[in-house]
């Protein structure tokens, strides 16, 4: 076995005992929830006109609620941005 190999197996050990650690089912429902709160808000739609079931909100207004968002969370402020852009497809 070289040294590639030897570092590979050692990321891997490491790396996956992190990920099982945190991808549990209660964190997993735990994101479904937030998701589905800031959805209940309207913030997974900001700038789609009312007319299409968005709140039609100014970008002001997006970029402050992302922020918010972002501050408390990261990862659900992306998935907030990802939501938003895709409504603009």
């Amino acid at each position: 076995m070289n040294r590639f190999e030897k570092e590979r197996r050692r990321c891997q050990e490491n790396y996956g005992s992190v990920l099982t650690l945190h991808c549990t089912r209660s964190k997993i429902a735990f994101y479904f929830y937030k998701v589905k709160q800031i959805g209940e808000l309207g913030l997974l739609c900001v700038e789609v006109p009312e007319e299409q079931g968005g709140t039609g909100l100014d970008s002001l207004a997006y970029a402050v609620a992302m922020e918010e968002i972002s501050r408390g969370c990261a990862s659900t402020g992306c998935i907030m941005s990802v939501n938003n852009v895709s409504g603009h497809a």
